[in-house]
C-alpha cells in the first residue's frame, strides 16, 4: 500500500504547506498506511513529511473536522473508521439526490435522441470502468465517483451538484472499503448496475431509473457494511496482535525526539499504537519551516 511521502509536500500555487500535509495524510488514511486505531503524533509527522510541527498541527485539527480522525483529551488524535450508522444514513441522501438528479435528466431531455447524445459523458465513464475499473482501488474509486459526479451533474442544477460533492461520496466509500480487497468481486455486479441505470434513461423509463438505482445503491449499501465489518475485525486484530508504544520524553506522549518502539505480545500494553510510516530517504531534502 501507498503509504505518507517522505519528501517534501508539493505545494501546488495558492495551496499552503497545511493544505498539502492534509492531503498527504488523507490520501493515507483512504488508502495508505493511517489505519484506525492508530495514534497520530504531530512530531513524528513532521519528520516523516520533512515540514515543521505547526502545518502538520494544522492539518490534523482540519481532518478531525471533517470527521476523518478524532481527538481524544489526553490520548491525541487517532485515525477513526466511520460508523455504520452515518453510513447508512448517508447512503439514504446519496439515493434521494441521484434519484432527484436522474428525474431532472428525463425531464430536461425529453426527446430521445438528444437525450442519448447528452448521456454521452455517462456512457464514456462506464466504459472506462469497464476496461479500467480493475487496475488499483484509487483508480476504480475514482472511475465510479466520475460515474455518479457526472449522472448528477447532467440534471444541470448547481445546488444539487454541489450537495451531492459536499457530502464526499468518494471519500467515503474509499475510506470504508480501505485495506479491502472485496471491491474487485463486486466490478462485475457493479458494472451490470450501472448499465441498467444506462439503459432506463436511454429509455426514459422513470419507473425503471428509479429501480435501477435503488438496486444499485442499496448493494453498494450492504457491501458497504460488510467492509466495515471487516475494517473492524481488523482493527481487533491489530490491537491483538501488535501493539506500538512510545517513548516518552517528559512524560509527554508524541514528544519531539521520541520515536516509536514496536512491541509484539499477546498482552495490549499500550491502547494507542503509532503511526507505521516510512522512513524518510538518503536525499531526502532539508526540513522545511513553511508554515
Amino acid at each position: 500500500m501507498d503509504g505518507v511521502d517522505a519528501a517534501r509536500p508539493a505545494s501546488p500555487a495558492g495551496e499552503t504547506v497545511a493544505e498539502a500535509v492534509r492531503q498527504r495524510l488523507l490520501d493515507a488514511i483512504l488508502f495508505g498506511d493511517l489505519a484506525a486505531p492508530r495514534r497520530l503524533y504531530p512530531a513524528e509527522l513532521a519528520q516523516r513529511l520533512n515540514v515543521s510541527i505547526t502545518p502538520v498541527r494544522e492539518a490534523l485539527a482540519r481532518l478531525a473536522a471533517d470527521g476523518f480522525i478524532e481527538a481524544i483529551p489526553r490520548y491525541g488524535y487517532h485515525v477513526r473508521p466511520p460508523t455504520p450508522g452515518y453510513v447508512t444514513e448517508l447512503w439514504a441522501v446519496r439515493l434521494a439526490l441521484e434519484l432527484m438528479a436522474g428525474e431532472s435528466i428525463l425531464r430536461r431531455f425529453p426527446d430521445a435522441q438528444e437525450r442519448r447524445a447528452a448521456l454521452a459523458p455517462l456512457a464514456a465513464t462506464h466504459a472506462k470502468l469497464a476496461t479500467q475499473g480493475g487496475r488499483s482501488h484509487r483508480h476504480h474509486v475514482a472511475l465510479n465517483g466520475a460515474f455518479h459526479d457526472t449522472l448528477v451533474d447532467l440534471a444541470a442544477n448547481a445546488v444539487l451538484s454541489a450537495t451531492y460533492r459536499g457530502i464526499r461520496v468518494r471519500l467515503l466509500v474509499a475510506w470504508v472499503q480501505r485495506g479491502s480487497r472485496a471491491w474487485r468481486a463486486r466490478l462485475a455486479s457493479e458494472q451490470a448496475e450501472h448499465q441498467a441505470v444506462l439503459d432506463a434513461m436511454y429509455a426514459g423509463d422513470g419507473p425503471a431509473l428509479d429501480a435501477a438505482l435503488r438496486w444499485h445503491l442499496s448493494r453498494s449499501l450492504a457491501d458497504a457494511h460488510a467492509d466495515l465489518q471487516g475494517l473492524e475485525q481488523h482493527k481487533e486484530q491489530g490491537e491483538t496482535d501488535e501493539h506500538i508504544t512510545p517513548r516518552r520524553a517528559g512524560g509527554r506522549a508524541g514528544a519531539a525526539g521520541s520515536r516509536p518502539t514496536r512491541r509484539r505480545s499477546g498482552r495490549t500494553t499500550d491502547r494507542d499504537p503509532d503511526v507505521d510510516l516510512p522512513e524518510p530517504g538518503r536525499d531526502q531534502p532539508a526540513r522545511s519551516r513553511a508554515g
